[in-house]
């Protein structure tokens, strides 16, 4: 009998001498368990076998799953790296877009400005051109495409 049974016995009887087993079942029910929970008894090779074939088969699976996860997380470091290029590259672009629109912006500001002059100088022009009837003298217009070749030289900077 083993310690622990002393303890139990001396702790909850009243009689030191008589004793109760702590597993009471009668040996048929034993064997009944055996046969049912073999798997269970520590004792029983097959069971033992059976659990320690589980046990591998276990690990091998936790270390496929550990592959796996392995394998996807380089596929998605991989998709982020270059994710990560195409982001930097489209980010360039986009810097070379807007300086590209701020300068044609720029120029484009600049011709509507050289426009709007050009527009007034031929206003100017056309003012002293008009005869009272609306009609535009040739004298007038030959002096004046002289004149007007020398506004627009200078006026482009030629």
């Amino acid at each position: 009998m083993s310690p622990q049974d002393d303890h139990f016995n001396s702790r909850f009887l009243p009689n030191p001498n008589f004793h109760v087993p702590l597993q009471s079942s009668p040996p048929n029910s034993l064997t009944r368990r055996n046969n049912n929970h073999s798997h269970l008894d520590p004792y029983n090779n097959e069971g033992l076998e059976r659990r320690e074939r589980r046990m591998i088969s276990n690990r091998e699976s936790a270390k496929r799953s550990r592959m796996r996860t392995k394998r996807q997380i380089e596929v998605l470091q991989q998709q982020v790296e270059h994710l990560m290029i195409l982001n930097r590259s489209l980010s360039d672009k986009v810097i070379n877009l807007l300086e590209s629109n701020h300068q044609i912006l720029q120029e484009n500001s600049h011709l509507k400005e050289k426009i709007s002059s050009f527009q007034m100088l031929m206003v100017e022009m056309q003012i002293p051109m008009r005869n009272v009837d609306g009609s535009i003298s040739d004298e007038v217009v030959n002096h004046l495409k002289g004149e007007t070749s020398n506004r627009t030289n200078a006026f482009f900077g030629r």
